[in-house]
């Protein structure tokens, strides 16, 4: 079975002025509003799409962001990239105006990658999907299942991620899950459980899903303009 987890909304969007006026009433009291700029996000809504990996971290991740921001998190054990494409279409459809999406898929596109080949051309289409969010926040793939499966689709995936936030850096933000589980200790604080358990693809029920809260509250904090109530 795959699991879903969807989490609840906090707040309504802020509405979208397209000019600045004020009227003026009798004995000198005035109403003033003040104009959103047309670079800036519309609301603080953030979308998150994902799989196992963020599924397992949203607990954490809905409380790193929820006195912040509007966030919804769709994330499905199992999933490539292609796989989430309709629903992300469906989410920016259904919860816009969209200030932020986050993303971490991939990892499923390495562990299937003998059966399906197609994990770039889908990074380009979802990436294409998300051209009019101001800001996207990408998650590295552990390119140490590239070493358990002999292929090299996450470091691929990779250097597409990193190629994205050296060309635009204000709307590409990278949680860098790679290093962090490459670094010295990395792994053992990340991914290896209290009582030893250790799959090498998931995070921990403390450090490595606490990172991914972490990571993405300030990879958001990063994104200019972000509406921030």
């Amino acid at each position: 079975d795959r699991g879903v987890l969807r989490a609840d909304r906090y707040c309504e969007p802020m509405t979208v002025l397209k000019s600045c006026w004020s009227v003026a009433l009798a004995s000198a009291l005035s109403l003033s509003l003040s104009c959103t700029s047309p670079t800036e996000p519309a609301s603080n809504r953030v979308i998150g799409i994902g799989d196992s990996l963020m599924l397992l971290a949203t607990p954490n991740i809905r409380e790193a962001l929820a006195s912040r921001y509007d966030e919804t998190i769709i994330a499905r054990n199992g999933q490539r990239i292609d796989e989430m494409l309709p629903v992300l279409r469906t989410a920016l459809r259904d919860e816009q105006p969209v200030a932020a999406v986050i993303v971490n898929l991939g990892t499923n596109n390495v562990m299937q990658a003998a059966g399906y080949a197609d994990a770039l051309d889908d990074f380009d289409r979802f990436i294409a999907i998300t051209g009019s969010v101001p800001c996207v926040v990408l998650t590295t793939i552990s390119t140490r299942l590239d070493d358990l499966r002999g292929n090299t689709v996450g470091a691929d995936l990779n250097a597409k991620i990193r190629e994205l936030q050296v060309k635009d850096p204000g709307r590409y933000q990278v949680a860098d899950w790679d290093a962090a589980v490459r670094a010295p200790g990395g792994a053992e604080r990340l991914l290896v459980e209290s009582d030893g358990i250790y799959d090498g693809i998931h995070e921990n029920h403390g450090a490595g899903r606490q990172w991914f809260a972490d990571q993405y509250a300030e990879a958001l904090s990063r994104c200019p303009g972000l509406n921030r109530p």
